[in-house]
């Protein structure tokens, strides 16, 4: 009897081993490759955005921006005589020849034209070679005659000169600029207003305002119009 009794005890003993051994295993198995694994989203780049740039200054708009008083009453003093003599132009190929000449006389100034002053005769010899250089720096488009300069001919054809005893210079009215604006992209209007005098007080309106135009090019500019407003 006590045989079978430790016999049944051995076998239920190796039962509770076997039965513990089974439970280790299953806690210590792997996780199954059919488990499904979540992985984070890709972070995405950040996007550049550029940002914003101004548009481009027209070549108007620069000139605008950037002309100094003295720039633009540089470009005013060579036109504003010629209200006085009632040269004033609404294109360049109506100026004529006599305003045209006017024109250089002004731009070439005092001391330049003093240059091609002979004192045996009192006469000014301008050669007309200088006369086409300055108008080729300022126009386009524009027809001079040096025939027609002055009502009496003035042009000598030997020496290829527009000969003269004394001329004018300047303007009997007093000149304000009053804006500078850009109005297409290559073109500025300068408005200006003219006095009887600007140093009279009493004086508060101007007897006429004018409109220069000009074009803005690689090199500087060219006149294209000057008229009343």
């Amino acid at each position: 009897m006590k045989r079978i009794l430790s016999v049944f005890l051995s076998l239920l003993f190796t039962a509770f081993l076997l039965t513990s051994c089974s439970d280790n295993n299953t806690a210590s198995s792997p996780v199954s490759s059919q488990s499904p694994i979540i992985s984070p989203s890709p972070t995405k780049p950040p996007v550049n955005t550029p940002s914003p740039t101004a548009a481009p200054l027209t070549p108007a708009e620069k000139f605008v921006s950037t002309a100094t008083r003295e720039q633009v009453e540089s470009i005013m003093e060579k036109t504003a005589s010629l209200t006085a003599l009632n040269l004033t132009f609404s294109s360049v190929k109506d100026m004529s020849s006599r305003a045209l000449f006017h024109f250089y006389i002004m731009a070439k100034g005092d001391p330049g034209i003093e240059n091609y002053y002979k004192k045996e005769d009192q006469t000014y010899y301008v050669p007309l070679k200088d006369v086409i250089a300055i108008l080729d720096q300022y126009f386009e488009g524009y027809v001079f005659d040096p025939n027609k300069v002055f009502s009496s001919p003035s042009y000598n054809k030997e020496l290829d000169a527009i000969t003269f005893k004394a001329y004018g210079l300047g303007s009997s009215y007093e000149r304000k600029t009053e804006s500078v604006k850009a109005i297409d992209k290559d073109l500025v209007a300068i408005d200006s207003a003219f006095y009887e005098s600007i140093r009279n007080s009493n004086v508060t309106n101007p007897v006429f305002r004018m409109r220069l135009t000009i074009k803005v090019t690689d090199t500087g500019y060219r006149y294209i119009s000057f008229v009343k407003i």
